[in-house]
């Protein structure tokens, strides 16, 4: 309704928006931090949490693969895109990204391993938090009684990150707000008929991914 009788505010709501999403960023990278840290801290000996920590990374990535693969399956087959009546980059501009933004495997396996823990904190790179945190929970397990303080420490920076993230999905209906209000007013209400199409493509393809 903003976004139909009074699109200039409605455009200003993306705002809210803005800000919900940025508030997800800021919770991801601590949070995967310190669960994943805290749950490794807390397995039996090293021998079980290696092999869990393998298993978990293998896990990881067939899932991804698997799920991508399915993605990209159901977008080529139903097209969902085709129904936002969005400008669209030109094809050219298109390849061109891609070209640029495409990386060799030795380049994708090196951006695994994260050169600095804070760099890849402030850039919310999942991979490399997910590496760090495997080998600081096997060290704090490995060192032992002197490593129980940081299992603590790391123990309660968890319950905490867990908390603010409860804190943080507050927010989520005041973001949905600013996002709905701005689309509508940008692009009126025919974007909610692609947004619908979108949005069943969306759940059938979770609900076969899931069962199949």
């Amino acid at each position: 309704v903003l976004g139909v009788w009074l699109p200039e505010i409605g455009l200003e709501m993306k705002l809210g928006s803005d800000v919900f999403l940025r508030l997800i960023k800021m919770i991801i990278g601590p949070l995967v931090l310190a669960t994943l840290t805290a749950g490794i801290s807390k397995l039996g000996d090293i021998q079980t949490v290696g092999r869990i920590g393998l298993k978990t990374i293998v896990y990881f990535y067939a899932a991804t693969l698997v799920s991508l693969g399915f993605g990209l399956g159901l977008a080529n087959v139903f097209e969902p895109g085709k129904q936002t009546q969005m400008d669209l980059p030109a094809e050219t501009s298109m390849e061109e990204n891609m070209q640029h933004s495409a990386l060799g495997f030795s380049q994708f396996v090196l951006r695994i391993f994260p050169t600095s823990v804070v760099d890849a904190l402030a850039k919310n790179e999942i991979l490399p938090i997910v590496i760090f945190s495997i080998f600081l929970g096997l060290a704090i397990k490995a060192a032992g009684k002197k490593g129980e303080p940081l299992a603590h420490a790391v123990e309660s920076l968890s319950e905490v990150m867990l908390k603010m993230t409860q804190y943080v999905m507050v927010f989520a209906p005041i973001g949905v707000f600013g996002a709905m209000a701005s689309v509508v007013a940008k692009h009126g209400l025919g974007i909610l008929g692609s947004y619908l199409y979108l949005i069943i493509l969306f759940y059938a393809g979770l609900l076969a991914f899931v069962v199949i």
